[in-house]
């Protein structure tokens, strides 16, 4: 569990700012090549850091994540580092929260807390992450999942999404014959 993990961060904060940033590039570059299992031991050590950022929480979150789906801890685990990218008002740590929520991996299924932290994301305008979220939140009015229907909600989240070059949310508007452009009446 991340208490754990905590407590041996704790151990890294007397490292200079240099060596942090340093050892955070090189989880960067291990995280972008798939050497997760590298980056995961680098993020962890210097989760405590004030230089570790949102960014690096929602990749830390997302090797949790794929680690074993059979394994509840870690999704666990990766909520819990979605939740301090979210709460640090990062779009993507909102869109993904939300759907922890959604999917009730990592926390129980609560309709609201998805609600929020997709609207949450879907209002920054952050590509990709708020177009995600706008389309998600679309889908969720039209077919009432979760929520009440709501068809001009459906098609409001739908539009935004599509002007933000979402193409599924673009195939949503086709679909219900609707214009997402902005030029467009």
């Amino acid at each position: 569990m991340y208490n754990a993990a905590t407590l041996w961060a704790q151990d890294t904060t007397s490292a200079t700012d240099a060596q942090v940033r340093i050892a955070l590039r090189k989880a960067d570059k291990y995280y972008k090549h798939h050497q997760r299992s590298k980056a995961f031991s680098i993020y962890l050590r210097y989760s405590a850091h004030r230089l570790f950022t949102a960014k690096h929480a929602i990749r830390l979150g997302s090797i949790y994540e794929r680690r074993d789906e059979n394994d509840k801890d870690d999704f666990i685990n990766a909520t819990h580092w979605y939740r301090k990218a979210a709460e640090q008002g990062d779009a993507e740590g909102e869109y993904l929260l939300g759907i922890m929520f959604l999917t009730g991996q990592g926390v129980p299924e609560n309709t609201d807390s998805t609600v929020y932290w997709l609207q949450k994301s879907a209002y920054q305008n952050e590509r990709p992450a708020s177009q995600w979220a706008q389309r998600e939140l679309g889908y969720m009015y039209e077919k009432g999942d979760q929520i009440t229907s709501n068809l001009e909600q459906a098609i409001m989240w739908y539009q935004k999404a599509a002007r933000q070059g979402n193409k599924d949310a673009r195939e949503d508007c086709k679909r219900l014959g609707i214009n997402w452009s902005k030029h467009k009446r």
